[in-house]
């Protein structure tokens, strides 16, 4: 029986040494504010021209997966559904269009955020980056709104 040689992006995976902790620090909105920035973008791929090869390669080629979006607020807030706050995670191509979900946290009543304990977004889609392409953290409201706490944002990327 043969047994399929690891490579060292293999080993480094199953140790979790790839991953790559993206952390965004959020600061304070006002309630009616919807905004949209930028979390990550993926790494190009390198090529070696000299020789028309793709010897030098970065990043497993240019591919990344989303695996976890987490938000620690500083302060906690209750969510209210008839002037909620939705914050989502979004993906989009390398030119900056064609936006997709992701992540989304929706601060309707019982999502409550608590000051200092981690937030995850839950359930991801989407979640395969490929070079030149961009995550966002868009903020919509509902009514008035609920104010954005300060806090951070953690995407884990592998």
């Amino acid at each position: 029986m043969t047994q399929k040689r690891k490579t060292m992006t293999d080993v480094a995976t199953m140790y979790g040494l790839l991953t790559i902790p993206v952390k965004v620090r959020l600061v304070a909105a006002i309630a009616a504010t919807d905004f949209e920035i930028v979390l990550f973008t993926a790494a190009p791929f390198i090529s070696d021209a000299s020789n028309g090869s793709d010897a030098l390669e970065y990043a497993r080629s240019g591919l990344y997966t989303v695996k976890k979006v987490l938000w620690v607020p500083d302060t906690t807030q209750a969510g209210a559904t008839a002037t909620k706050s939705t914050y989502t995670v979004k993906k989009y191509d390398a030119a900056g269009a064609n936006g997709v979900t992701v992540a989304t946290f929706d601060g309707i009543t019982g999502a409550d955020l608590t000051a200092f304990v981690q937030k995850d977004f839950g359930a991801l889609t989407n979640a395969t980056l490929k070079s030149g392409e961009s995550l966002t953290l868009a903020k919509t409201h509902t009514s008035t709104g609920t104010a954005t706490p300060a806090g951070l944002i953690i995407v884990d990327v592998v």
